[in-house]
C-alpha cells in the first residue's frame, strides 16, 4: 500500500508537470503570435503613415496646381482686358462702319456689366458691343481662341436681346477677336457665322474668307 500511494503521487506530479509544460508551450506560442501581430501592426502603422504622407504631398501638389491654374486664368483675363482696352476700343467702331456700311451714329461700350431685366441677379460681364443702323455686333475678346470660346459666344448671342436693349429691333451678329486664332478655329467660327478678327498693334483685321456670310442671331 505504501508503494502504491507513492506511485500515485508520482503519477499526479508527472501529470502536473506535463500540464505545466503544456501551458508553458501555449504561452510561448501565444507570445510568438502576439509578437507577430505586433510586427504586423507596426508594418500597418508604417504603411498608413506613408499613405498619409503621400496623400499630404499629393494634396499639396494639387493645391499648388490649382493655385497656378487660377493665377494663369487671372493672367489670361488681364491680358484679354488689356486687348479690349488697347486695341479693340480704338478700332471697333471703324470696323463696324466698314463692315456694315453704316456711317451714322453708333453706340458702343467695352468691359461692361449687364443683367436681364427679369433677372437682375444674373449680371455678367461682356467684352464689347457696337450698335448702329439695323445691326448689333457683340464682340468676345480672348488672348487665345479655342472651340469652347466659340460655343460660349454662340450662347451669349442667343440671349443677347435679354441683356442688351440696344439689340432690340436690330439684327444681332457675333465677332470673336484675338491675338492668336488658329486657321482651323477661324474656319470653325466662320461655319457658325461669326466674324473672326485678328488683333495687332492698334489694328483689327477680318480673317474670314471673301465669300463669308455672317449669321443673324
Amino acid at each position: 500500500p505504501a508503494r502504491s500511494s507513492t506511485a500515485c503521487r508520482s503519477d499526479a506530479q508527472a501529470r502536473t508537470e506535463a500540464g505545466l509544460d503544456h501551458l508553458r508551450r501555449l504561452q510561448e506560442r501565444t507570445e510568438t503570435s502576439l509578437d507577430r501581430v505586433g510586427t504586423s501592426l507596426d508594418r500597418l502603422e508604417a504603411s498608413v503613415d506613408r499613405y498619409i504622407e503621400n496623400n499630404d504631398k499629393r494634396f499639396a501638389d494639387l493645391a499648388k496646381s490649382v493655385d497656378q491654374s487660377n493665377r494663369k486664368a487671372g493672367e489670361a483675363v488681364n491680358r484679354a482686358g488689356r486687348l479690349v482696352e488697347d486695341i479693340v476700343a480704338p478700332s471697333i467702331r471703324d470696323f463696324f462702319r466698314q463692315t456694315f456700311g453704316w456711317q451714322g451714329h453708333v453706340s458702343s461700350a467695352i468691359r461692361l456689366w449687364r443683367a436681364p431685366a427679369e433677372k437682375p441677379e444674373s449680371e455678367r460681364e461682356f467684352d464689347a458691343f457696337v450698335a448702329g443702323g439695323d445691326a448689333f455686333l457683340l464682340v468676345s475678346v480672348k488672348s487665345t481662341v479655342s472651340p469652347d470660346y466659340i460655343n460660349d459666344l454662340l450662347r451669349d448671342l442667343a440671349g443677347a436681346r435679354g441683356f442688351f436693349s440696344e439689340a432690340e429691333g436690330r439684327k444681332v451678329y457675333g465677332a470673336m477677336a484675338s491675338l492668336n486664332i488658329d486657321s482651323a478655329v477661324v474656319r470653325a467660327g466662320e461655319r457658325r457665322g461669326l466674324y473672326m478678327i485678328g488683333l495687332q498693334s492698334g489694328l483689327i483685321t477680318l480673317l474670314n474668307s471673301p465669300d463669308f456670310k455672317p449669321a443673324e442671331f
